[in-house]
């Protein structure tokens, strides 16, 4: 049986849906379901949720409730948590496309689009925050005697609070675990309302259904069932695939978060900063241009210059989305 079956296995549910076998995966329904049928149904005991998690480990001091949860999944991976081992194997085993695991060469594509630009919250933005939720987390850890034992030649300094290794190998091994489930985490987290709070939780099999700008599910918590509830909003054929909206997201941001894009999003946008004026555009931007034209005349003439070499589709996509919007707004 695989991993798939054994998670549905686990969560007691017998449905019509399988999942596809590909790289991007994502789910399809084996028979039609009709608008307002409840598809999925989750009990709250298979939910991993940020309220329970920091109220075991109260870490305040990071920078993303992503975090926390990335370090409760390390947790449970590697103490091999058996209620929780079949949602873990779950997850992908290879997230190398993922722009934290770009080499120099990717990443210095990205030096003069949106996902670099000064003045947003960028790439190197996004890294620095991870890498400090991390080490913050790895403290903490190390200072309650959390996992010290799957970490050798590990010690604590209780003057400056700070971890003191003998080998930095120690906290490269934290670090490179710590990157993968926080890319997990990132991509797959849902926030919803639960008991008038704002929470924020991973929710098995759910987490599975891809992206479409043209959803075919909403989703929500329901207090009366206890239940994390994902219902058709319109009639889903047989044999279609199960879509679910993250919202309306630029292909930067949707790269940056999730680590896809999308051809033709509606939603693009061109992130520009010159001598600190800072401006987010559209390909309707109808305000004054005058102070960044030499700016996007660059960038496009570099963006056209690159894009016939470029092979990551991901990367593509953003230098088409960005020429396109130049295009719109000065090469009328």
């Amino acid at each position: 049986m695989d991993s798939f079956e054994k998670l549905k296995e686990w969560l007691n549910i017998k449905d019509n849906i399988k999942m596809y076998n590909r790289p991007q995966r994502g789910l399809y329904t084996t028979k039609e379901i009709k608008k307002g049928e409840i598809i999925i149904k989750i009990k709250s005991k298979y939910l991993l949720e940020y309220s329970s998690i920091y109220a075991l480990y109260p870490i305040s001091n990071i920078n993303e409730r992503n975090s926390l949860i990335a370090f409760y999944l390390i947790k449970l991976h590697l103490e091999e948590d058996e209620f929780w081992y079949n949602y873990i194997n779950s997850f992908p085993k290879n997230l190398d496309e993922n722009i934290i695991y770009f080499n120099k060469k990717n990443l210095g594509l990205l030096n003069n689009t949106s996902l670099t630009c000064k003045g947003f919250y960028n790439y190197y933005e996004h890294h620095k925050s991870i890498n400090q939720d991390c080490l913050t987390i790895f403290n903490y850890m190390v200072k309650y005697g959390i996992l010290v034992e799957h970490f050798n030649n590990i010690t604590y300094n209780n003057e400056d609070l700070e971890y003191n290794v003998i080998d930095n190998w120690e906290y490269d091994k934290f670090y490179n675990l710590f990157t993968f489930f926080r890319i997990i985490v990132g991509s797959r987290i849902f926030g919803y309302d639960k008991n008038n709070f704002e929470e924020s939780g991973m929710i098995p099999y759910v987490d599975m259904i891809n992206y479409s700008i043209e959803p075919n599910t909403t989703w929500y918590f329901d207090e009366s069932v206890d239940s994390f509830i994902l219902e058709s909003i319109k009639s889903i054929p047989k044999n279609s695939e199960i879509y679910d909206d993250y919202g309306n997201k630029s292909n930067s941001d949707f790269f940056l978060y999730y680590g896809f894009t999308i051809p033709n999003n509606p939603y693009n946008t061109l992130k520009i900063n010159v001598n600190d004026n800072i401006i987010e555009l559209t390909k309707y931007y109808n305000g004054d241009l005058s102070i960044f034209r030499d700016k996007l005349k660059n960038i496009y003439e570099q963006h056209i210059h690159l894009l016939p070499i470029i092979k990551d589709i991901n990367i593509k996509n953003i230098y088409k989305d960005e020429i396109n919007i130049i295009q719109n707004l000065i090469m009328k």
